[in-house]
């Protein structure tokens, strides 16, 4: 009783011993994965919580301060039409961040199945990387393309946001006049 209303508070660390008898045993057994289950979610949510709020953070400290710099006097047409730009870029960035944390809340929240559907991946990756063509001009990367033609059964939708993520973590952490090598390819045949 004692570790359950421990474990009811947040503490994780509760474990009870198997006594020799085989039904408490199993309880205990039962109770103890139990208590590894919730303690990896709530570990699992901790990272979510933290990952979430950088990715929060970065567009919105660029927002803040591009739009400081909208205050600066002698601000050239040019500079002031580069900043509102960055600006926009980045709070439809933000945008779709909160979409994104609203659809995997409604996801997990009422159980609704992952639209599954046949489709290519290197076709994706191509589009993905199309997508990124204004990124990767202005820090001048080369992209180099291995990409073996593979179709995949599974939900494109989470699939392209994979691949924008490692992208987009590509080109931000690439020295300027870099490269990035995308590689596709299977060890199995369907």
């Amino acid at each position: 009783i004692d570790a359950s209303k421990a474990v009811a508070n947040g503490d994780f660390s509760q474990r009870l011993e198997a006594p020799k008898e085989k039904e408490t045993a199993e309880i205990c057994e039962s109770f103890n994965e139990m208590v590894d289950k919730l303690g990896n979610n709530e570990l699992l949510a901790r990272d979510f919580v933290s990952n979430v709020s950088h990715q929060f953070r970065t567009p919105l400290t660029s927002i803040h301060g591009y739009a400081q710099l909208l205050e600066t006097e002698n601000l050239s047409d040019e500079e002031r039409s580069e900043y509102i730009s960055i600006i926009k870029e980045k709070s439809i960035s933000l945008s779709e961040l909160v979409n994104d944390v609203l659809e995997l809340s409604r996801l997990e929240h009422q159980g609704s199945a992952v639209t599954k559907e046949l489709f290519s991946l290197d076709e994706q990756l191509r589009k993905c990387l199309l997508s990124m063509d204004k990124q990767l001009d202005e820090k001048g990367i080369d992209v180099k393309l291995e990409l073996q033609s593979i179709d995949f059964f599974g939900s494109r939708e989470l699939l392209a946001e994979v691949w924008n993520n490692l992208i987009e973590n590509a080109i931000k952490f690439s020295n300027e006049n870099g490269a990035i090598t995308v590689k596709l390819d299977s060890d199995y045949d369907n």
